[in-house]
């Protein structure tokens, strides 16, 4: 898990919920980063749902915003090495069924 949280509700039910990064490097030279869904139900996290955000993508923040996620991150371009990606963007997930839903993704 790295430190980027951020706490709002999600779901509608009035109670923080929580939009959480985790990195996963396998043991190899990629480095994926993945965005999940935690609820908080009766004080238990259970995670609902979560989402590829890609192989060294960074992420600067991520926000909780009138029932969305907002990820600022800086993804590969189309001609960036797979070592430094330069791609700024900011994208918004929400929830569609419990199932994370990339909203929208524009350059920043």
């Amino acid at each position: 898990m790295t430190d980027q949280v951020a706490f709002g509700d999600l779901n509608g039910d009035h109670v923080d919920d929580a939009a959480v990064v985790f990195e996963d490097d396998g043991g190899g030279s990629g480095a994926w980063a993945e965005l999940a869904v935690v609820f908080n139900e009766s004080g238990k996290p259970v995670n609902v749902s979560t989402v590829d955000l890609g192989d060294r993508t960074r992420v600067e923040s991520i926000a909780i915003t009138s029932g969305r996620i907002i990820v600022e991150l800086v993804a590969h371009g189309e001609r960036d090495p797979m070592c430094c990606p330069s791609l700024r963007l900011r994208r918004t997930y929400g929830l569609v069924n419990e199932r994370l839903v990339q909203e929208s993704s524009v350059s920043r």
